[in-house]
C-alpha cells in the first residue's frame, strides 16, 4: 500500500464521501460521491507528497513519524473543517458578511489557518492557500510542528493547543479532541510496516 492510498483510507474512514455528500450543501458547493472521492484522493495525495518530502520534518517524532504526522493533519483537518469544499478550495462560503465561519473569513484551508489580509511566514496569503493545498499543508505542519515544540512540556494530549488557540495554556480540549482522533485512526487503521 503506498503512503497517499493509506491516508486516503483514514479519510474516508472519518468521512466517508457517500455519507457527506448526502447531507445538505452550502449553495454553489454541492459535490457528488464520486467528485468528493475524487477530492479525497487529491488531498491524500498532497499530504503524502508534504509530508513524505525530505526538506519536512515530521511533526511526530520516532517509528513512522511521517505516517503518524499524516494521521495527525488528518484528524486536525476533519476537526477543523471536516474537509468542507468551499474551505478547501475557496472561498470559504458565508452567508451574510457578518458570518463567523472561518473565523469571520479570516481562515483558509482545510486546516484553518487564520491570516485575515496577511500572509504566512513564507509570504502566502489567503488565496495562495487555496490555490496550493500543498502551501496550505506545508504551513500547518510548520505550525502544528511549532505548537508541540512550544507546548512540550504540557500532556500529550494538549500539545496542540498552540495551534488550536494561540497559546500552551489554553486550547487543551480541542487539542486533545485532535490527538485522540489521531491516535483513534492509527489503531483502528495501523500503517503499514513499509511506510516511514
Amino acid at each position: 500500500m503506498t503512503f497517499s492510498a493509506w491516508i486516503l483510507s483514514l479519510l474516508m474512514l472519518v468521512a466517508p464521501p457517500d455519507q457527506i455528500a448526502a447531507l445538505p450543501a452550502f449553495p454553489g458547493w454541492a459535490e457528488t460521491a464520486a467528485e468528493r472521492t475524487g477530492r479525497m484522493q487529491s488531498i491524500a495525495d498532497d499530504i503524502a507528497a508534504v509530508v513524505n518530502d525530505a526538506d519536512e520534518q515530521p511533526a511526530v517524532d520516532g517509528k513512522q513519524g511521517r505516517a503518524r504526522t499524516a494521521a495527525l493533519l488528518v484528524a486536525i483537518a476533519w476537526k477543523e473543517s471536516a474537509f468542507a469544499k468551499d474551505v478547501d478550495v475557496g472561498p470559504c462560503y458565508r452567508p451574510t458578511p457578518t458570518s463567523q465561519r472561518c473565523d469571520g473569513g479570516k481562515s483558509a484551508s482545510i486546516f484553518q489557518l487564520r491570516l485575515g489580509t496577511g500572509a504566512t511566514k513564507e509570504g502566502w496569503t489567503q488565496a495562495d492557500l487555496f490555490a496550493d493545498r500543498k502551501k496550505a499543508i506545508r504551513t500547518a505542519l510548520r505550525l502544528v510542528r511549532r505548537s508541540v515544540n512550544a507546548c512540550r512540556r504540557e500532556a500529550p494530549l494538549h500539545r496542540l493547543a498552540a495551534f488550536a488557540s494561540g497559546s500552551c495554556s489554553r486550547g487543551h480540549q480541542a487539542s486533545a479532541a485532535r490527538v485522540q482522533l489521531a491516535q483513534h485512526l492509527l489503531a483502528t487503521l495501523p500503517p503499514p510496516k513499509d511506510l516511514p
